[in-house]
């Protein structure tokens, strides 16, 4: 039997609908376009009062693009004043301002401004000036620039999840490695995303000091919890900026260290280790997984000193967790929020040569993520227009 692309599927559905998305969305544009025509006027057809202003028929825009496509032969309202026409659009606006697959090759891919128009013209049929192109780069810059420096509530997130990953530099023939620190903030109702990243040369306590200062700064002056590895400055450098959080300890990162200081490291002790190590974290409540600690250090204790001793140097910052509202509390055992969007960051970096030094990787985090933002904002619009 021939396996069927659900890629192709999808693809081929969304041109079924194109057509009625896009005559939708061009119905509810001009709609909009003659209730904003009115306010302009201050006064409704065939009203009097308002601006000395006149409506004075439409002209026909050839083509505007938008994330869906391109609406064709839209009709936009005129005003006249004093025998002229008045200006109330923006002139020379020639695309919206979504970030679309040429700012990524621009800003991830290092792309030279005439391959962006090139690229522009074979994708879309429609060409851009270098200076409108570089116009909007710039703005994607700076809307990058303002998300890291936008001011934060006191106690706006209440867990701080951070941790980092390994990165190649490729500048010219020269390759080198880094780190990008992420820190995640999670809020009253278990939502998370990102606030701010730092790129360094080597994860240590002086990057983590300065991403967990820069966020102080910035107005997050109280944090309930910080969860991290452990083993990289994450929790010495939140010592310092937030000292009266608590602290949890990755378990995925423990429990990989705890294998490691076995006597008996074969396969069968190795999964037995794993199932009795999460069942402690099984537990409902703090004073349950402390009674489940207290049953695996009695069969542990005798065959395994060294490992037992590792635990039980850690085991209170592996229970902050359980502060946290039962409701979501469980994503905060481990690093997984973090390491999801690194994961996802990497697979959007595919396409692309890869960072040329720190602050180009500044750059494509900040883009990644304003991508992802106008994304989600295209999803909720969508619905809407169907």
């Amino acid at each position: 039997m021939d396996q069927v692309s659900l890629s192709d599927i999808v693809t081929g559905a969304w041109e079924e609908i194109k057509g009625y998305v896009l005559k939708a969305l061009k119905e509810a544009v001009e709609a909009v376009l003659l209730e904003e025509q009115r306010k302009v006027l201050g006064r409704g057809r065939y009203q009097r009062g308002g601006s000395r202003g006149w409506r004075w028929g439409y002209r026909q825009r050839k083509s505007f693009l938008t994330p869906w496509g391109s609406l064709e032969g839209l009709k936009i309202p005129r005003i006249r004043e004093e025998g002229q026409e008045v200006s109330w659009l923006r002139k020379n606006e020639r695309m919206l301002k979504e970030l679309g697959e040429w700012i990524f090759s621009a800003v991830v891919g290092g792309m030279s401004l005439r391959r962006v128009s090139s690229s522009l013209y074979l994708l879309l049929k429609d060409s851009l000036s270098f200076s409108s192109i570089s116009a909007m780069i710039k703005k994607a810059h700076s809307e990058i620039e303002q998300k890291r420096a936008r001011p934060l509530r006191r106690a706006q997130y209440k867990v701080l999840v951070v941790d980092g990953v390994m990165v190649t530099f490729r500048r010219g023939y020269r390759r080198r490695k880094g780190v990008l620190l992420v820190a995640v903030g999670v809020d009253e109702e278990g939502e998370f995303e990102v606030v701010d990243w730092e790129v360094r040369r080597r994860e240590d306590f002086e990057g983590y000091y300065v991403l967990f200062n820069r966020l102080y700064e910035r107005g997050l002056e109280e944090v309930e919890l910080v969860v991290g590895d452990g083993f990289s400055g994450i929790f010495s450098a939140a010592d310092f900026v937030y000292p009266f959080s608590k602290r949890q300890l990755c378990l995925v990162h423990l429990a990989k260290n705890l294998e490691r200081h076995l006597a008996d490291r074969s396969l069968a002790n190795r999964r037995r280790l794993r199932k009795e190590f999460w069942w402690i974290y099984e537990a409902v409540s703090r004073e349950e997984a402390m009674r489940f600690y207290g049953a695996f250090k009695g069969r542990w204790q005798q065959r395994e000193t060294e490992m037992v001793a590792l635990l039980e140097r850690y085991f209170p910052l592996t229970i902050a967790y359980y502060a946290c509202p039962r409701q979501w509390r469980h994503r905060l055992r481990t690093t997984n929020i973090v390491e999801c969007f690194f994961r996802n960051l990497w697979r959007f970096m595919g396409r692309f040569p890869g960072f040329q030094d720190e602050e180009h990787s500044c750059r494509v985090l900040g883009t990644y993520l304003l991508g992802v933002e106008r994304y989600k904002k295209a999803q909720e619009v969508l619905p809407y227009a169907l």
